[in-house]
């Protein structure tokens, strides 16, 4: 079954740079396809999928938008245009091991597992950590980084609900009857919470198997500002109260 992972991007070139070469070392052609949808990024990140166009299975969506990091709706978008049966939900600074996916195709070849979610650990690197990784080639950093238990992880729960993080993996089918991302969330921040917990009402606890490792970076005024984050607290505070229902159904 075709595997389509989705990323939400904007002129993260290092970042998309290491983490292509990631995706080079752990994907097979004809299983994953990469949908990047890119929020109106200069040319050079234009430049830089175009060199691993011969290894990857790459589409590129350059979306004429110029405001607020809109990740919710970039997302929405790239889950319409997948045309694999699974979606992994994946962002530019995150790193994979060279098992990633052949794991998520392992626990979604059981057929008791499609109504289930796919989470991982999410390691998050200091600044000596990211430089080292993004100054050494990836037969440099695979050599420690995919050994790396780091101090701090991301926070997987909520109320004891695992959720996972923003990278998940499910059936698109699952993804367009939980109604996608709400893409009153703008920025980041809340969003991946707020749709997790949507899942949770529907699939349970997510299944947390293995490790995934955060490059460390500064916030971006165009992708996060103050006025965003607490406009995504509030919505999220809203969402609460009306207990996570499910939003209409996406479609292509």
């Amino acid at each position: 079954m075709l595997h389509s992972v989705i990323i939400a991007y904007r002129n993260r070139v290092e970042n998309l740079r290491v983490l292509l070469d990631c995706f080079t070392n752990c994907v097979e052609w004809g299983l994953v396809e990469i949908v990047i949808v890119d929020l109106n990024s200069g040319y050079q990140s234009a430049v830089l999928i175009d060199t691993y166009r011969d290894r990857l299975n790459l589409r590129h969506h350059l979306l004429p938008y110029s405001g607020t990091f809109h990740k919710t709706m970039a997302l929405n978008y790239g889950i319409a245009q997948a045309q694999g049966g699974i979606i992994t939900i994946h962002d530019v600074d995150i790193l994979p091991p060279p098992d990633f996916f052949t794991n998520i195709h392992s626990f979604f070849a059981n057929p008791a597992n499609h109504q289930k979610k796919l989470a991982r650990d999410v390691n998050l690197l200091d600044t000596h950590q990211t430089a080292q990784v993004l100054a050494q080639t990836y037969e440099q950093y695979s050599q420690w980084l995919f050994t790396l238990d780091a101090a701090n992880k991301a926070a997987m729960t909520y109320n004891g609900k695992v959720l996972g993080c923003s990278q998940i993996s499910m059936p698109k089918e699952n993804f367009t009857k939980v109604g996608g991302y709400d893409e009153g969330f703008v920025g980041y921040g809340f969003e991946d919470y707020e749709f997790n917990l949507r899942c949770h009402n529907l699939y349970g606890d997510a299944v947390v198997q293995g490790s995934l490792w955060h490059l460390y970076h500064s916030r971006e005024a165009d992708w996060q500002n103050s006025e965003a984050m607490r406009a995504t607290t509030e919505r999220f505070q809203a969402a609460e109260q009306n207990g996570f229902t499910s939003l209409l159904p996406i479609s292509a």
